[in-house]
């Protein structure tokens, strides 16, 4: 195959500094580590001027254009409110329009893109990058801070810890700092679930497999596409959550045989939070069942690190009763008492049932929205699938268009069922919900924040104008799709506040295409009750764990920790039996070493000689 011609100069659109420049490494100057990130490579000087000057005109007009629609947004601030910016992920409507892609760094000397006009404001579309972008600043404690150096200073981590002790939180600040020191960091997740929260890829799509990869042997993981490949060499740092969700072998063999695709300087950061599932979803063979017992675990050399400081709960009597949980040890009559007995909860408040079935749930709500007797109000979800990569031979294949809105089809039906957001969601007032993203640390509305929908606000002559170009498309969107109609909620913390629509989405691929898929949606559900696994992450205040036969080991656990207080806390159903932790996570937790962060507490709340749980996530993730 001949050698592709060498680019004569690179237009920088998005970097420090925005313009043409004439070798590949002082283009790389101005957007290597760039958040949002855009350039376009070009054969001839004369071209990439004249794509300078169409960028400069066509953004010219784009911006006229938007800020002539966004006098009709939706999406605006509570009268009298706080100013504050809701938390948001970009994406895009894909139209039938053909439009060639934002480059990056990965592009850097392989394919030329044709500078192509962008033909409608919905066209625009934002990096990844911007998944984390406008995340509030956070102030780390010492443990935390000392994780984040280890990551930075290019140490293998093994990161876990109790529920609530800010695991999330801190993986969230390593990814913010590799990438501002110009590192290309990949999140992976088993799930789109815990891939989204963290702007990351499945692992699947990640290593360029299909659902049965793991079926096959590792030598025939290893021969994946050349895409994936050039994925895999480009990363710099892999973040690999929930790693025991998958099986292990599997993904560790495939991290230490990749060879010059798997540098070995990498630093390789798991974040190990073993989630429970609801029951009826598949699970591993029980040799599969635990990272820790693939054979490459130990070959790996993961400095094993756990965050010991529990953020959550403060009152150290219950911490000690989780403790007891987690590590499976027996609680007392008086400890057993204090979590069975029923609370008195404030005038109004109703505890939301953490159930192990969905159906149980959806029965549940269903049945307690129907006793109120008031009018119904709707939402249906805007979803997109965005086709983020276009190459030239898309431009000569008759039937690309079909190929491609026949594969964004398929690749967005899972995603689609596994998004947090729900599909359509319907509200009366009086309705008991709870918030499904941080919506606002500073008020207390986080991830988990349970309320009631008191009124019904018309949206329609407020405007929001801290919203980028594409927060405002998808807005649009959902707008043309809905009405104007939003829930106002009062929070069991006091706030009243207006709850407008946001957009959630992550990146999946197949062999060929690269998309970004996204939902648009009020961020509520219907909360009398909710499933175990979809608790995972949230902080609750009031909360009634219905245990049943069905709860798998650890999922009591995970429903207890929701929970802040113990006097918002009572357990219903369940037997001192359901407490008991696998034998085998307790001796692997017992038999590690572990790195301690900070000087242990004296409290049994904090000893060294408590394990850390295997069953669990951070405080105030923000999960799709």
């Amino acid at each position: 195959m001949a050698k592709m011609a060498k680019k004569a100069a690179y237009v920088v659109r998005l970097g420090r500094i925005p313009g043409i420049y004439f070798t590949y490494s002082e283009c790389k100057k101005q957007v290597d580590g760039f958040s949002g990130q855009d350039y376009q490579g070009y054969f001839t000087r004369e071209a990439a001027q004249t794509a300078w000057d169409n960028w400069q005109a066509s953004n010219s007009a784009r911006q006229g254009q938007l800020s002539e629609r966004t006098t009709s947004l939706i999406n605006v601030l509570d009268p009298g409110g706080e100013d504050e910016t809701i938390d948001s992920q970009n994406d895009e409507d894909l139209s039938n329009d053909k439009r060639k892609r934002h480059a990056t760094l990965d592009d850097a000397e392989d394919v030329q893109y044709a500078s192509k006009k962008v033909k409608t404001t919905a066209d625009v579309f934002e990096p990844l990058h911007t998944v984390r972008q406008n995340e509030p600043p956070v102030t780390l404690t010492a443990e935390q801070q000392a994780v984040v150096d280890m990551a930075l200073d290019k140490q293998d981590i093994f990161l876990t810890g109790a529920a609530g002790s800010g695991k999330t939180v801190t993986l969230k600040e390593i990814i913010r700092k590799l990438e501002d020191s110009g590192k290309r960091v990949q999140v992976t997740a088993p799930t789109g679930i815990a891939a989204l929260p963290l702007g990351g890829l499945t692992t699947y799509s990640f290593a360029g497999w299909q659902p049965d990869s793991l079926q096959k042997p590792i030598q025939k993981l290893l021969n994946i596409s050349k895409t994936a490949k050039k994925r895999i060499r480009k990363t710099d740092v892999l973040v690999i959550e929930e790693i025991s969700m998958l099986p292990p072998v599997k993904p560790f063999e495939f991290c230490l045989n990749c060879g010059e695709d798997y540098p070995k300087n990498r630093s390789n950061i798991v974040c190990q939070n073993i989630k429970c599932k609801d029951v009826g979803q598949e699970t591993f063979h029980e040799e599969d069942k635990y990272a820790f017992k693939a054979p490459v675990w130990a070959q790996l050399k993961l400095r094993h690190v756990m965050l010991e400081q529990i953020h959550r709960q403060k009152d150290a009597s219950f911490q000690s009763t989780l403790n007891k949980i987690r590590d499976g040890n027996i609680l007392s009559n008086a400890e057993w008492l204090a979590l069975t007995s029923r609370k008195v909860l404030p005038n109004g408040v109703v505890a939301v049932k953490l159930m192990s079935r969905v159906l149980q749930v959806q029965a549940h709500n269903s049945k307690e929205l129907a006793l109120i007797q008031s009018k119904e109000v709707t939402w249906q979800a805007y979803d997109a699938a965005t086709k983020l990569y276009f190459l030239p031979e898309d431009d000569f294949e008759p039937r690309r268009s079909e190929i491609v809105n026949r594969r964004r089809q398929f690749i967005y039906s899972p995603s689609n069922g596994e998004h947090r957001f729900p599909t359509e969601l319907v509200l009366k007032i009086g309705a008991k919900v709870v918030l499904l993203t941080n919506l606002s640390l500073k008020s207390g509305l986080v991830n988990g924040s349970q309320g009631e929908v008191v009124a019904f606000m018309d949206s329609s002559s407020w405007q929001e104008s801290k919203l980028t170009e594409s927060e405002s498309l998808h807005l649009m969107g959902f707008t043309e799709r809905n009405h104007t109609l939003r829930p106002v909620v009062r929070f069991c913390n006091g706030r009243t506040q207006t709850i407008h629509p946001q957009t959630q989405g992550g990146q999946k691929r197949d062999n060929r295409d690269s998309y970004f898929v996204a939902r648009t949606q009020i961020p509520l559900t219907l909360a009398w009750a909710l499933s175990i696994h979809k608790s995972q992450g949230m902080t609750l205040e009031y909360v009634e764990v219905c245990s049943d036969r069905h709860f798998e080991s650890g999922q009591l656990y995970v429903g207890l920790s929701r929970a802040t207080k113990l006097e918002g806390l009572t357990v219903t159903g369940a037997s001192r039996e359901q407490i008991t932790m696998p034998s085998e996570v307790v001796e692997f937790y017992e038999s590690e070493h572990w790195e301690h962060l900070r000087p242990s507490r004296s409290s049994a709340a904090n000893s060294p000689a408590q394990v850390e749980s295997v069953v669990e996530e951070a405080s105030l993730q923000q999960s799709p």
